[in-house]
């Protein structure tokens, strides 16, 4: 059972790196939709929107539904789910796109989801943190394999055929996935109601500080994401480093959230974890708008992704910590759904800021706001400095 347990929370990242990559993936592919089926730019972006859409309706009974039948079965059925889309690739009309793409975000929420309920029922409470953390970094190497690999993909094979490939590869890990979970090291406990389950994670402490923090934090990452490259093209540098600045930042990513639990567990608590990468982003982000040189761009694009993106896994640990084990899924539904609230606000104010301001230093500015917000929060929050 010791080796069989990280086999399934590799495989299970692997999973999610699958669904985060097709996510992703037709993120950076706007002009081609537009070109390949005469769209104007609100039509072509329903194939991006339709998933987080789909994802904040459904996060919360995809949630109950996890702790009910238990983390193999909603894996299994956010997989097939996946797999469906795959019968919408042999067409290249805009409507199979679109049947496609309902299918990944109907997948999404029971994948994601499942995060908890897979530490629960494989792990011992020390090791909890750690497996989450390598399961959220399978979703952010599949955020990385999403916008990254596309132009190559789609430049060789074409959008559909590119995301059948995608999508194709995906069902290994998740076939495995199935065999290797058999039987879980822990006896399952059935989840309580949707009413009662989510009435009880309010009234439990700490619950609504983390979902406040998610919201934060997440708004403040996507909205770096999206001012990163204009925001340094100010400084003259080329397309070769704003890419490369994007992609390390969210490897850097990849790295913290798999080591974030053992950091965690040397400073003494999640909490001093959380605060310290939460202070740390501020700095960072200042040395990061003012570098000019390639070398600089890099380093500090990566140590803000280290530092900034493992705060997702240890807000899902939290939120397992504060539903106990039957309502596991149901918390993280919250975080979430949580996590796209403040994804969809945070670049909505960003834009807006630079709309109207017509400088991205206005934007780093709103960005440290935030990150001082989430420190404050984190730091005077007694019910999270318990955690």
């Amino acid at each position: 059972m010791g080796r069989r347990r990280w086999a399934v929370v590799v495989l299970f990242a692997l999973v999610l790196c699958s669904n985060q990559a097709q996510v992703s993936f037709l993120i950076s592919q706007q002009t081609q939709i537009q070109l390949q089926y005469g769209l104007g730019e609100l039509a072509s972006s329903l194939s991006i929107l339709i998933i987080p859409l789909l994802c904040i309706i459904f996060s919360i009974p995809c949630g109950r539904l996890i702790d009910r039948v238990g983390f193999r079965r909603g894996a299994a059925l956010g997989s097939g789910l996946l797999a469906l889309s795959l019968f919408f690739r042999f067409d290249n009309s805009f409507f199979s796109l679109m049947a496609g793409q309902v299918f990944i975000g109907l997948s999404q929420p029971m994948l994601m989801n499942g995060m908890s309920r897979m530490a629960i029922e494989w792990f011992s409470e020390p090791e909890r943190g750690t497996a989450i953390g390598i399961s959220t970094a399978g979703l952010f190497l599949g955020l990385a394999a999403g916008l990254g690999l596309p132009p190559l993909l789609v430049a060789t094979f074409g959008i559909t055929q590119a995301l059948f490939l995608v999508g194709l590869l995906g069902l290994f890990p998740a076939v495995l996935l199935w065999f290797v979970s058999k039987k879980s090291s822990v006896r399952r406990h059935g989840g309580q109601g949707l009413s009662g389950g989510l009435a009880r994670l309010f009234r439990s402490p700490g619950m609504l500080p983390v979902l406040v923090t998610t919201i934060v934090g997440c708004g403040l990452f996507n909205a770096l994401a999206l001012s990163l490259e204009p925001m340094l093209s100010e400084h003259g540098l080329g397309p070769e480093t704003l890419s490369a600045a994007g992609a390390l930042m969210i490897l850097g990513g990849v790295g913290g959230s798999v080591f974030i639990a053992r950091i965690a567990k040397r400073l003494g608590g999640k909490f001093l974890a959380l605060a310290v990468c939460g202070i740390g982003v501020i700095p960072v982000m200042c040395l990061l708008y003012y570098a000019t040189t390639h070398a600089s761009v890099l380093l500090y694009a990566t140590l803000l992704g280290t530092l900034q993106l493992p705060g997702y896994a240890l807000l899902v640990t939290m939120s397992e910590v504060v539903a106990g084990k039957d309502l596991a899924a149901q918390a993280n539904s919250l975080i979430t759904l949580a996590g796209n609230i403040g994804a969809g606000t945070g670049i909505a104010l960003a834009v807006l800021i630079h709309t109207a301001l017509s400088e991205w230093a206005y934007v780093v500015v709103f960005l440290i706001a935030l990150a001082t917000i989430q420190s404050l929060i984190v730091m005077s929050c007694k019910s999270i400095r318990r955690l």
